[in-house]
């Protein structure tokens, strides 16, 4: 019998601001609790808590996944994922244009930027989006984009993951299924609720 192995593939640490509400390895180690067997953690246009997120998977024994949720001013946000070291120079450097180009607290780049540097790269639609604006992206990244739906516990759960079929069907990806984006660890940090989702 096989086991069943789990990985949270959207998380943001307290460094998205307004977004996220626990440190990078408190939500390292509430993974490590859970028996996951990774954690990616991907704020918003930036690597701010992977050292620390790194450092606790070190010594927690959790795959830490690289990642990041893109701005792109053409196309709906993508999250993406570095595969190696190659990945991650890329993923760098867009993020780095991304902020670069605007002013400080704000951040994007167009999709073409991010296709030209996806060598390397995984990318998460995180939610369905017109096939007319992510088309392009799903070339772009061949083999290697996935579009996700993530179950809310809302009233519009279903039609969202049929859409999110529809989308993965025509475009010939896979679908992620997942739960919401984890942004806190513990109901005990400044009153935070455990499942606390965006």
């Amino acid at each position: 019998m096989l086991k069943a192995v789990f990985a949270e593939l959207v998380c943001r640490s307290n460094f998205s601001f307004l977004r996220g509400a626990s440190h990078p390895e408190d939500l390292v180690f509430t993974a490590a609790r859970e028996g996951l067997y990774a954690l990616a953690l991907t704020d918003g246009d930036g690597l701010y808590g992977l050292v620390k997120a790194h450092l606790a998977a070190k010594q927690l024994n959790v795959k830490l996944l690289i990642g990041s949720q893109l701005t792109l001013t053409d196309a709906p946000s993508m999250i993406v994922y570095a595969q190696d070291l190659e990945g991650y120079r890329n993923l760098s450097r867009v993020i780095s244009e991304s902020r670069l180009s605007h002013p400080k607290g704000e951040a994007g780049v167009p999709w073409q930027f991010l296709a030209q540097h996806a060598r390397g790269l995984i990318a998460l639609l995180p939610f369905p989006a017109p096939i007319d604006r992510v088309a392009p992206l799903a070339e772009a990244f061949s083999g290697r984009f996935y579009v996700g739906t993530a179950r809310l516990l809302c009233s519009d759960d279903a039609v969202r993951r049929a859409r999110a079929e529809q989308l993965a069907q025509k475009l010939g990806a896979p679908l992620c299924v997942r739960s919401a984006h984890t942004t806190t660890s513990t109901p005990t940090r400044e009153g935070a609720s455990p499942c606390r989702t965006s």
